[in-house]
């Protein structure tokens, strides 16, 4: 079974800092031979944008072969990640805060439980839309499902 992230958000970030890079990078041809800064943020930006549409995470999970395996790449770097599915004992929901002071809420994630944590691939934006899910997939993978929400700090 494949778990793959859905790419229309992170894509929708892409198209957003690309836009932003094309009106900073024109600013500064309008300000030449200033706005040397409007220049180097409007690359930044660019940069920003090529890395959100290279973007990709794929979990495998072969439960015959007991072999749960992680896939990531961004820009010219991928990661390769290998488990036994043994080793994770239920499936789980955890909540993902986000801020320094006081965290704010962000979204719900999936993720595999046991000796290690796999947080899987996708956000729920409810609490109930992912304990659904996660049932679904525990169902579909036989392993139990846990009903203690974790936090993760982002």
């Amino acid at each position: 079974m494949d778990i793959e992230s859905d790419p229309r958000l992170i894509r929708s970030l892409g198209c957003l800092a690309g836009l932003m890079a094309l009106a900073l990078l024109l600013l500064w041809l309008a300000l030449r031979p200033g706005g040397l800064l409007s220049a180097v943020f409007g690359l930044v930006l660019l940069l920003v944008a090529v890395a959100c549409f290279t973007y990709r995470h794929a979990v495998h999970v072969d439960v015959q072969s007991d072999y749960v395996e992680q896939y990531r790449r961004i820009l010219f770097r991928e990661r390769y990640r290998g488990f036994l599915f043994s080793s994770f004992t239920s499936v789980g929901v955890a909540t993902v805060l986000g801020g320094d002071l006081r965290p704010v809420y962000l979204a719900h994630v999936l993720e595999l439980r046991g000796r290690t944590r796999l947080v899987l691939p996708g956000m729920h934006f409810g609490l109930e839309t992912a304990r659904h899910d996660a049932r679904k997939l525990a169902q579909r993978l036989g392993l139990p499902l846990e009903q203690r929400v974790r936090t993760i700090l982002f």
